[in-house]
């Protein structure tokens, strides 16, 4: 009996008249997806067929919404169904009893499903651009995904790639010079920022591969993840310096980075070390006790890379970085195929000595100047005094 109303629903939302649609989205509304028993009644190929008509509603929904003026019942229809296609991908979908019969076309198709409303292409233009009702939950319905290792185990590396590619492209829309004007921004970097951690995991033995895979400067994940950081801490990050779960996830995924690449990559390691520093020097406080763990494991992955700079470079190896961890006077094309460093000042700060640095360790109001240069010995005074901090007050 129930098999046979989800079948109706899912006629209702594929339907081409709007009534219809409107029906079967509040049909669902009276539907408890969160309650187990009713999780338990639904079979895997009910599952999918729900997420395929919410999936196909979007779609309909998405080309009135695109071609007209913005509509507040066709906008507040595409929130709802992503909404409900995101419960059900979560709750019922990544459930153990439906996960596990799962065959890889089916993974496919949801995957498909999913990342299709990430984003739209608005009227006259090529470039895909954020598709602000839907990506939020689509984003949260990957994550919910990816989290599940039995999903994951049934992907080939093509889906592999074609997720990080969205996620990296929606990462580099969301911390570009162009600032969007959606009002999930944070949230949206950092549901982002969550599914490009789930590839950094060391239990998935698939993912690793594909990483070691692309050690190239044309097509490199891992100077893909630090353009994008860049751009974040320059962009959004500078506007506010306040601890955001963004900025903890940007530590989580350095951390992993400086792990991945401390014996096959120096020059990127270093780099995430000046950016990672130039986060903790221009922070304004530390509070969540999430963010002050990933800052201490960070410290204590940098000690091989501080002084890197010094040592001899093999010729034409360009190590020109500034301050924040930005390659000076290069152009690293990566997976997107568009991205572009921008034309920074090559002038180099001038280099103090430390003697002549007036820090008082045990004032607690150390408070650095925008104007004035950072430099080595500067650098690890910061760090000595964060440490002692943290030891004096858990």
């Amino acid at each position: 009996m129930l098999r046979e109303n989800f079948k109706k629903i899912s006629a209702l939302l594929t339907s081409s008249k709007i009534k219809d649609r409107t029906k079967g989205l509040n049909t669902l509304e009276e539907i408890n997806f969160n309650s187990p028993s009713v999780v338990s009644k639904l079979d895997r190929d009910t599952t999918i067929s729900l997420i395929e008509s919410l999936s196909q509603l979007i779609s309909l929904d998405k080309l009135a919404y695109s071609k007209s003026n913005i509509n507040s019942q066709v906008e507040s229809r595409l929130v709802k169904s992503s909404a409900f296609l995101k419960t059900i991908v979560t709750n019922v979908l990544c459930s153990p009893p439906i996960i596990t019969k799962l065959k890889h076309k089916q993974c496919v198709c949801v995957q498909r499903y999913v990342m299709n409303h990430l984003f739209y292409r608005k009227s006259g233009l090529e470039q895909r651009a954020i598709f602000e009702p839907t990506s939020l939950n689509c984003m949260k319905a990957l994550y919910a995904l990816f989290q599940v290792q039995g999903f994951k185990n049934k992907l080939q590396e093509e889906q592999y790639v074609d997720a990080l590619r969205n996620v990296l492209k929606c990462l580099e829309l969301l911390t570009s010079k162009k600032k969007l004007a959606l009002s999930n921004n944070e949230a949206l970097i950092a549901s982002s920022l969550a599914v490009f951690c789930e590839f950094l995991r060391p239990d998935c033995t698939s993912t690793l591969s594909l990483f070691s895979a692309v050690q190239t400067t044309s097509s490199n994940y891992y100077l893909e993840i630090l353009n994008i950081i860049l751009n974040f801490s320059e962009n959004i990050f500078s506007q506010n310096r306040r601890e955001t779960e963004s900025l903890i996830l940007i530590f989580k995924i350095l951390n992993a980075c400086l792990i991945d690449c401390s014996n096959s990559d120096i020059k990127t390691c270093y780099r995430m070390y000046k950016v990672g520093v130039k986060f903790i020097i221009d922070i304004k406080s530390m509070n969540y006790d999430a963010f002050k763990e990933q800052v201490v494991i960070f410290i204590n992955l940098i000690s091989d890379f501080i002084n890197v700079d010094t040592y001899p470079k093999i010729d034409g190896d360009n190590w020109n970085i500034d301050e924040r961890g930005r390659l000076l006077n290069d152009t690293e094309v990566g997976l997107l195929g568009d991205v572009e460093l921008e034309d920074v000042n090559d002038e180099q700060s001038i280099v103090q000595d430390s003697s002549s640095m007036n820090v008082d360790t045990d004032d607690s109001s150390m408070v650095q100047s925008d104007s004035e240069p950072m430099n080595s010995a500067k650098v690890a005074v910061y760090l000595i005094y964060f440490t002692r901090t943290l030891q004096q007050n858990p």
